[in-house]
């Protein structure tokens, strides 16, 4: 490993908040010290010493390290055990016991917003099936305002709809040339906004004013999290939550929310909770 020892870390992590709001030690430790390497590398250093010296010139080098410690890796309709169950049994359960009330959901950590676009189309498909009205509104929120940016544009190239079936392309798509650009009624239910998870003086996005959620979907973005940072989001995703509400987490961070008394699994087969 590059980095040799806490003394190290803290060193880096104290010009990285000279520069930035950003936090490390937030951080696990194994995914944190492989982009430090991964950086360090890019730029051609290899002892520690030039390295620290490097990040000290200018906040260009800092956030060269904070870009890569945001995680954006997602696609649309990632996990379909999540996507089958959502479609066949939340959404109409939902729908149903709301009646006209509004339906509301959060996309926690939406990257460049495939997740949050893909549930706007389960809803939108649900609707036109249906013949329901539907009142929903989703808030989709990421740290990153590059990845936000990205995803109110909502234009993907050919290998970013892999996932989607023809009917949703054909109905809630564009195509421009090469690319896919996602249809205005898709993208006036949804609402994005920059957030931090852990900023500590907002338990949820202010845009959606008073929270209470009625599906919060949170999916690999906890385990990039040391298990201190961890409780504080799972803390302030539950406080967010209506009562019965559903939280929906990625399949490898089940084990995370294993002993947690607020939360009730619905079943074996994927990462979804129940509010009790």
């Amino acid at each position: 490993m590059f980095v040799n020892g806490k003394s190290d870390l803290k060193a880096i992590n104290s010009l990285i908040k000279k520069y930035a709001t950003k936090n490390l030690q937030s951080f696990e430790e194994s995914f944190l010290l492989s982009i430090i390497d991964k950086h360090a590398q890019s730029v051609g250093m290899n002892q520690i010493e030039n390295y620290l010296f490097f990040l000290s010139q200018s906040d260009k080098n800092t956030n060269e390290l904070i870009e890569m410690l945001e995680v954006n890796y997602t696609e649309f309709f990632r996990d379909s055990l999540i996507f089958a169950q959502l479609e066949n049994v939340i959404i109409p359960e939902l729908v149903e016991k709301l009646n006209n009330e509004e339906i509301r959901i959060w996309s926690a950590g939406c990257s460049t917003g495939q997740e949050a676009y893909s549930l706007a189309m389960l809803f939108e498909d649900y609707k036109s099936q249906s013949n329901e009205q539907i009142n929903y509104r989703i808030f989709a929120t990421d740290q990153s305002e590059k990845y936000i940016r990205e995803a109110k544009l909502g234009k993907y190239i050919q290998r970013e709809i892999g996932n989607i079936k023809i009917r949703y392309l054909n109905n809630y798509f564009q195509k421009i040339n090469n690319a896919y650009l996602i249809n205005n009624d898709v993208k006036n239910r949804i609402t994005f906004s920059i957030f931090n998870l852990l900023n500590e003086h907002f338990v949820f996005p202010h845009e959606s004013v008073y929270g209470q959620f009625h599906i919060i979907i949170c999916c690999n973005v906890l385990i990039y999290y040391s298990p201190e940072a961890q409780k504080e989001i799972i803390t302030k995703l539950i406080d967010s939550l209506s009562k019965n509400g559903y939280l929906i987490v990625g399949k490898t961070e089940k084990q995370i929310l294993s002993n947690n008394v607020q939360l009730m699994s619905i079943n074996s087969f994927n990462s979804i909770y129940r509010k009790v």
